[in-house]
């Protein structure tokens, strides 16, 4: 059990991040809560629907400047803005520097990387170390303990959710393609109102076919994973979170930093890697997977056999064990 450590979090968490930054901190603080170490999230300006996530979730943020308000026994930086530039007051002032990095690319007097892509067993990058692949997967155990399911069924349920993509014309073509899907199917499409797709997508809504429903600022994706049979997806927490709960999956790249994670789920089986599909392709590419169901089955077993859940857990103890209590 740590004893009084104080954990500084930098977190990106306007929303024109998207969530996912915020989403993964938090399991990770979490975790170091329960060990016994106080955690405070130092916030971008402007992070309203942060604060309060982070609040519900027992969690103290603010979006003052933090850094000069120590002691501190260390700092998580998930900020890259903040990476692009010298990060050496951290390093002084709230060593060691733990860093989220989905590009494999360690700043300067950087302590620990960590990156859960699905093919990554290294321990050292450009001489950092490193807590890599799925067995650090920051997702919350709740979903990958959900019931096993039986996905060599008929797919009656899909679930589009690509969270703040970069290139909004994705959506688009991906709504397009699932309006014209030859079976009846319930789909629904996750997207919060401050994206700026949103209002575009409500007025074109009455000229869809099929049952496309809209489900806006969500803020547990659990229960839709439960009640879906494929998913649409982009590569950031939402990928490792429906892989956790061993739904089927087509990944979409919503943002450069998803791309790794992307590619090594795909080499793992736990997802179809959509990053080299074009829109004319889509609708092909999504039929086949439809009617495939061995591919489907595969997936979930395989997502489910690799998160386990306890990857906050994991990260928090190595982070205890690098501070001297």
């Amino acid at each position: 059990m740590p004893l009084n450590q104080r954990w500084l979090f930098r977190v990106s968490s306007h929303h024109r991040y998207g969530r996912g930054h915020i989403a993964r901190c938090s399991v990770l603080a979490k975790a170091m809560r329960d060990n016994g170490s106080k955690i405070i999230f130092q916030l971008d300006p402007g992070s309203t629907g942060a604060a309060e996530r982070l609040k519900n979730s027992g969690l103290e943020s603010t979006e003052k400047n933090l850094l000069l308000e120590g002691p501190w026994s260390g700092c998580v930086i998930d900020n890259y803005e903040l990476l692009g530039h010298d990060i050496s007051d951290y390093t002084q002032l709230a060593s060691p520097v733990v860093i989220m990095d989905d590009f494999l690319n360690p700043p300067t007097g950087a302590h620990l990387l960590i990156n859960s892509a699905f093919h990554l067993t290294e321990r050292k990058i450009s001489g950092v170390q490193a807590l890599l692949g799925p067995a650090y997967a920051l997702v919350e155990p709740r979903f990958s303990n959900i019931p096993r399911r039986d996905f060599s069924g008929v797919v009656h349920k899909i679930l589009i959710t690509l969270g703040r993509t970069e290139s909004p014309e994705i959506l688009f073509n991906i709504l397009e393609v699932c309006d014209v899907l030859t079976n009846k199917m319930d789909i629904k499409l996750v997207i919060d109102r401050c994206d700026p797709s949103y209002t575009c997508i409500i007025n074109k809504k009455s000229d869809w076919i099929n049952n496309i429903s809209i489900v806006s600022d969500v803020s547990d994706m659990l229960p839709l994973l439960k009640d879906s049979d494929f998913i649409i997806g982009s590569g950031g927490v939402s990928l490792i979170e429906r892989v956790a709960a061993g739904v089927p999956s087509l990944t979409i790249l919503g943002a450069e930093n998803q791309r790794l994670s992307i590619e090594g789920a795909g080499i793992s089986g736990v997802t179809i890697d959509g990053t080299r599909i074009n829109s004319a392709d889509l609708l092909p590419r999504i039929s086949s997977i439809l009617e495939d169901s061995k591919l489907r089955v595969s997936m979930s077993k395989a997502g489910r056999e690799l998160i386990d859940g306890m990857g906050g857990n994991r990260i928090a103890d190595f982070l205890c064990s690098m501070v001297k209590c």
